[in-house]
């Protein structure tokens, strides 16, 4: 998805912005910006599913609940982090953590790391 147009995370997404939008069960998903007013923020889903679709508004509350698309680096990123972050949540002992996190990469646990 290219952006119509772009957009740094900062303040209201830009009507014509293509951003994403979280969502309580399904994570984050796109839309495209259509309108804002002080009332709300109008958008289009773009996934086109069958639990969203169509035009859809939210309260000016909501704005933190959009943000920038994030690039196909920013999504491995985000993996790595998270793999990373799940692996630290499972020691129970802080010194141990440093030897968890490269027992977990030498598995294969961790997308996008590897140790040569």
């Amino acid at each position: 998805m290219k952006n119509i147009t772009e957009w740094n995370g900062e303040g209201l997404p830009p009507v014509g912005c293509e951003c994403e939008y979280e969502t309580k069960f399904h994570g984050w998903q796109p839309v495209r910006i259509e309108l804002i007013k002080s009332e709300g923020i109008a958008f289009t889903w773009l996934a086109n599913s069958e639990a969203y679709n169509g035009l859809d508004c939210v309260g000016i509350k909501k704005a933190g609940s959009f943000r920038p698309i994030r690039s196909e680096a920013d999504k491995k990123r985000g993996a790595a982090i998270s793999a990373i972050d799940a692996t630290c949540l499972l020691v129970s002992d802080a010194s141990k953590t440093a030897e968890a996190i490269y027992d977990a990469i030498a598995a294969g646990d961790i997308p996008g790391v590897n140790i040569e």
